[in-house]
C-alpha cells in the first residue's frame, strides 16, 4: 500500500472515530471538571484608511473599480476557555470590509473555532476546528508550511482567518507527532489531504518534517531546518516543499501560462539567516527558488490574458502570492530605538524581471489600548514584470487598533 493512502486510511478514521468520541463527550459528560474553567472575552476593533497611487497602465487596473482612498473597518469578537491548561475551546468570529469591495456589504466571518484537549493518561492532543497555526523558520515565505500554501503573502490582516482541520498529536521532550486530515470544503472526503507532522530538536538545530497526500497533488514534501551560531548573533535556516504534481488551474490560474506540465515535479525552497544586531534589532537577508514560478516570457503572457479581460471578471484582481521564479529579500527589525515603538523595512525583489515590492512600518502604542501604524508599500518595475503590473505603484496604511 503506498504511504499516501496509508496517511489517508489513518486520517479519515481517526476523524471519524474523533467525531463519534466527541459527540459522546459533549452530549453526555461523563465526569465534572475538577476546576472552574479560565474564561476571557477579547474584543478588537481595526479602522484602516488606505491612500492609493493608481497605475492606469497596469495589466491589473480595473478603470471601473480602483480608488485612490479607501478605508475598511475590521472588528473581530474572541472567547476563549481553558481547563487547568490542558484543554480549550475558542471561538473568534469577526466583521470586516471586503478588500475587493470596500463599498460592498461587510463580510461576517469565523476567523477561528476549535477544540484542543489533552487525552487523560494517553499522552496525546486532539485539535479539531478552524485554528490559525503557522509553521516554518522563513520570514517572508515559509513554503514547508502545508497548511497555509494559500497564505495572503501582501496583506497581514487577511492572515488571521484559520484553516480548518483535525489532528491527533503526540510529544516528548525534544520531539512532537501529528496525524491530521485538512478537508476540501464542500467536496468529497477522497479531495482533502491527509497530514503528517514531525517536530525534534536535534544538536541545536530545530527541524521540521510535513507530508500532505491528496488525489490530484500527489504527495507534496515539506522541510525545514533553523540553528543559531555564533554565541546565538546569527540564526540560519531552511525552508523548502518539493510536490510531486503542479497545483490545479482552477487554485492557480498562472499554471496554465507554464511551460510545466501537471505531472511535473518541482521544489520551493527558501535559505536565509537573520543577525541579531542587538536587543531587538535585527536585519534578514532570504534566497527563494520556485520551480513552478513563472519566467518573464510567460509572465508576459499571463499578463496579456489579464489586460484582455473585462473589469467585472473575477481573474481582473492580483494575486496575493508571489508567481516568479527567483528572490532575494532583506530586512530590518528594531524594537528598541524608540521605546513603545516598533520599525522595519523590507525590500523583496523578482531576480528575473527586477521588479520590487518594498515596505516600510511605523507601529507605536499610544495608550494601554490602543496602537497606531502608519505602513507605506510600494511597487516599481517595467512594464510586463510581476510588481510592475500590480494595479498601484504605492499604497500607504494608517492603521488604528483599539483592544477592549
Amino acid at each position: 500500500m503506498k504511504i499516501g493512502s496509508i496517511m489517508a486510511a489513518v486520517a479519515l478514521g481517526m476523524t471519524a472515530g474523533f467525531s463519534a468520541d466527541l459527540f459522546a463527550v459533549t452530549s453526555e459528560p461523563v465526569t465534572e471538571p475538577s476546576a472552574e474553567p479560565t474564561s476571557r472575552v477579547r474584543p478588537e476593533v481595526i479602522y484602516r484608511m488606505s491612500s492609493l497611487g493608481r497605475r492606469t497602465s497596469a495589466a491589473f487596473h480595473r478603470a471601473s473599480e480602483d480608488k485612490d482612498y479607501i478605508d475598511q473597518l475590521y472588528a473581530t469578537l474572541r472567547f476563549e476557555s481553558t481547563w487547568e491548561y490542558q484543554d480549550s475551546a475558542v471561538f473568534e468570529a469577526g466583521i470586516r470590509t471586503p478588500r475587493s469591495a470596500p463599498n460592498g456589504p461587510l463580510e461576517v466571518i469565523i476567523q477561528q473555532a476549535f477544540i484542543e484537549s489533552q487525552i487523560a493518561g494517553a499522552g496525546l492532543t486532539v485539535t479539531a476546528g478552524k485554528k490559525v497555526e503557522f509553521d516554518g523558520p522563513g520570514i517572508l515565505m515559509n513554503p514547508s508550511d502545508l497548511l497555509n500554501e494559500d497564505k495572503d503573502l501582501i496583506d497581514p490582516l487577511y492572515q488571521r482567518e484559520g484553516r480548518v482541520f483535525t489532528r491527533i498529536s503526540a510529544s516528548g521532550s525534544s520531539w512532537k507527532l501529528g496525524v491530521g486530515y485538512i478537508p476540501l470544503r464542500a467536496a468529497m472526503a477522497g479531495r482533502g489531504k491527509a497530514w503528517l507532522q514531525i517536530h525534534a530538536q536535534f544538536w541545536g538545530a530545530d527541524l521540521r518534517l510535513q507530508m500532505t497526500s491528496q488525489k490530484e497533488d500527489g504527495i507534496t514534501t515539506g522541510f525545514s531546518a533553523s540553528r543559531f551560531i555564533m554565541a546565538d548573533r546569527l540564526e540560519v535556516h531552511l525552508d523548502g516543499r518539493y510536490q510531486a504534481n503542479q497545483r490545479n488551474v482552477a487554485s492557480q490560474r498562472e499554471r496554465a501560462y507554464s511551460t510545466l506540465k501537471p505531472a511535473d515535479p518541482s521544489l520551493f525552497a527558501l535559505a536565509g539567516g537573520r543577525f541579531i544586531v542587538e536587543g531587538k534589532r535585527s536585519v534578514t537577508i532570504e534566497y527563494m527558488q520556485n520551480q513552478s514560478g513563472l519566467t518573464s516570457a510567460e509572465f508576459r503572457d499571463f499578463f496579456a490574458y489579464i489586460r484582455s479581460l473585462d473589469d467585472s471578471n473575477g481573474d481582473k484582481k492580483p494575486d496575493s502570492r508571489f508567481l516568479g521564479r527567483r528572490y532575494a529579500f532583506v530586512a530590518f527589525h528594531d524594537e528598541d530605538s524608540i521605546p513603545k515603538t516598533r520599525l522595519g523595512a523590507s525590500v523583496l525583489q523578482n531576480l528575473d524581471d527586477q521588479s520590487i515590492f518594498a515596505n516600510i512600518e511605523l507601529r507605536r502604542a499610544v495608550s494601554p489600548l490602543i496602537a497606531v501604524a502608519l505602513t507605506p508599500t510600494f511597487f516599481t518595475g517595467k512594464s510586463g514584470s510581476e510588481f510592475g503590473e500590480m494595479p498601484f505603484s504605492s499604497i500607504i496604511y494608517l492603521q488604528l487598533t483599539g483592544r477592549i
